[in-house]
């Protein structure tokens, strides 16, 4: 079956295969809210789904969504000095990818949420992905949106099975890194395997030969119709 594609880029599920060396390990606080890690950082894809909001300012309580079902994020395979990352991650004809797009079903988000329990791994707080961890912050709630009746306030748009932590801090640099709009995210930082999205066979790209000429007919009466709304201004 032939590769979905997002914004005309490969799109790959990421997976836990080994539940002793896959999934969430930190969580960073970001200037630029991403969702995930697997031995790299992820970019921002320009959405403003993600909020992160303070609860309880003068407990220094906050929290926010680190994992989206289904949300293509968009992923580089260079590194900041455009060297590639992962030479193994390659296309249906074996190039080496170097843009693409993830996602990830609410399945694994759940059992990314039971292994950090598991692990004590919610604790492991970064900030801007720098590799040390921040004393001072610990977390206080993991939840799925839709279990149990939850449905926090203020986070309508994003959908159910999302998954959200809550962290309390002492630590004065990181608060005011917050209240300052500095911090305006979290970030989960995490190892993941890749495979293909297929395509469903009623998915499939491919048209006939009367689709096509139908398809061609339009692009040309488009161009026409601007070339003339063009000659008219």
């Amino acid at each position: 079956m032939a590769q979905k594609t997002y914004s005309g880029l490969p799109l790959f599920e990421l997976f836990i295969e080994d539940e002793n060396e896959d999934g969430v390990f930190a969580v960073s606080f970001v200037d630029k809210p991403a969702i995930e890690r697997d031995g790299m950082y992820f970019s921002k894809d320009g959405k403003k789904l993600l909020k992160f909001q303070i609860q309880d300012e003068e407990q220094r309580i906050f929290m926010g969504p680190v994992m989206i079902p289904d949300k293509p994020i968009y992923r580089t395979n260079r590194d900041e000095y455009g060297d590639i990352i992962d030479d193994e991650l390659k296309d249906a004809d074996g190039n080496i990818l170097e843009e693409y797009y993830v996602t990830y079903s609410a399945e694994t988000i759940k059992k990314c949420r039971d292994l950090m329990m598991k692990r004590q791994d919610m604790n492991n707080i970064t900030f801007m992905h720098n590799g040390s961890l921040i004393k001072g912050v610990y977390c206080i709630g993991i939840f799925i949106k839709g279990e149990f009746g939850l449905e926090p306030e203020g986070y309508e748009d994003v959908p159910y099975d999302t998954m959200f932590e809550a962290y309390k801090t002492e630590n004065d640099t990181l608060w005011q890194s917050v209240k300052d709009n500095i911090s305006k995210g979290l970030s989960i930082e995490a190892y993941f395997q890749h495979r293909p999205v297929t395509m469903k066979k009623e998915e499939d790209p491919k048209l006939s030969h009367k689709q096509l000429e139908t398809k061609i007919f339009n692009q040309i009466m488009d161009l026409y119709l601007e070339k003339c709304l063009t000659n008219q201004k």
